[in-house]
């Protein structure tokens, strides 16, 4: 609403002044008509627009459109590759025993190094004792310079991890 101020007491003036604001009123509705007649164009392009998307959604999924792509929901009754479920079909089933014969071998013997003197049997622990003794006294050849072979370095490798992983 626009304010207006009279001049005078002349009544042509404010008759006037109010067919001047009766006038800006009506361009000012006919410009509020012009745009929602715009926006009324568009939200109907845009319902076309979402009913394609629809009957496009609806031709693809039911696989009677111009795709005709299988539906996750044909349960696979002579359409399309096989999606979905099937129903159970019977079949015979049934247990039997089987047994499979082994055959056992012996292990592999690994030769890790020569140990000094006899193999006897029943040897007291003060004879052991005096043995470990003299071994200790004697010098004895590093093992850091013997060559072994690779199945000797494995089987070397494995037990001092193992040792590690006990310790």
């Amino acid at each position: 609403a626009r304010c207006h101020q009279s001049r005078g007491d002349d009544p042509g003036d404010e008759a006037e002044q109010a067919m001047k604001e009766a006038g800006d009123a009506l361009e000012d509705l006919a410009e509020e008509i012009e745009e929602m007649r715009q926006a009324l164009e568009e939200l109907e392009a845009l319902e076309d627009l979402e009913e394609a998307a629809e009957g496009s959604k609806a031709k693809m999924g039911d696989g009677e459109g111009e795709f005709d792509k299988p539906s996750w929901k044909d349960f696979a009754k002579g359409k399309g590759p096989g999606g979905g479920k099937r129903e159970k079909e019977e079949d015979e089933t049934g247990t039997f025993k089987a047994r499979v014969k082994g055959k056992l071998q012996r292990g592999q013997t690994v030769k890790t190094g020569t140990a000094d003197g006899k193999n006897i049997t029943g040897r007291s622990a003060s004879e052991t004792r005096e043995l470990v003794k003299a071994g200790l006294s004697k010098e004895s050849d590093p093992l850091e310079n013997q060559k072994l072979s690779k199945t000797q370095r494995e089987h070397a490798q494995q037990y001092f991890e193992a040792l590690r992983d006990n310790n």
